[in-house]
């Protein structure tokens, strides 16, 4: 058998505790290390800041590598950030200067650009490819549209419904990117060039 999440096993064996599983050996299993109840409130409070909020993970997704929903996400909640921690702002022909097969990881990877002639870039490769990089493209117009959205002011990417766990996010490039981005570009062209 198999204990879920959260089963309280104080009425089973004395203690007010609660088990968080699964646990493959069941009702046993999950008593053995049960948290008590008390404790189990100091953990919540002393989890990593902002970690309650992710929602989504780089996974398959129907074009490639998409964000999938790590667990069910409601309206409006924030799926990622569109701005880059580890980055810097170069003029655009700058990339130019860059070995093509770079250039366009840079391109694919790390689209943001300002609308004046500007770009952002990576500063440290290693640590910079940012969560909204790995967010596809589904248009307007095509079966039931994109689940999610840009919030300008914010500068996130939101659910515009509730989404599933296991539910690729999606957002439209055409209402999202500016459009001189490589993204964008991509996007317009149908992904044909």
């Amino acid at each position: 058998t198999m204990t879920l999440l959260a089963l309280h096993v104080g009425s089973l064996f004395g203690a007010s505790a609660l088990a968080v599983g699964p646990f493959p050996g069941g009702l046993e299993a999950a008593a053995a290390i049960a948290v008590p109840v008390s404790v189990w409130a100091g953990l919540r409070a002393a989890q990593p800041k902002g970690l309650d909020k992710i929602y989504v993970r780089p996974g398959v997704g129907r074009a490639g590598v998409g964000l999938i929903c790590i667990r069910d996400v409601p309206k409006g909640a924030t799926i990622c950030q569109c701005d880059a921690a580890f980055s810097q702002t170069v003029p655009k022909w700058r990339l130019l200067a860059l070995p093509t097969a770079v250039r366009r990881t840079v391109h694919e990877l790390f689209d943001g650009f300002d609308g004046q002639g500007n770009c952002l870039v990576p500063t440290d490769y290693d640590q910079a490819i940012p969560v909204v990089s790995f967010l596809n493209h589904q248009g307007t117009g095509d079966g039931n549209g994109p689940n999610c959205a840009w919030d300008a002011g914010a500068n996130t990417i939101v659910a515009s419904r509730r989404l599933r766990a296991g539910e690729e996010c999606t957002v439209d490039y055409l209402r999202y990117q500016e459009p001189e981005s490589y993204t964008y570009g991509q996007a317009k062209s149908g992904f044909s060039r």
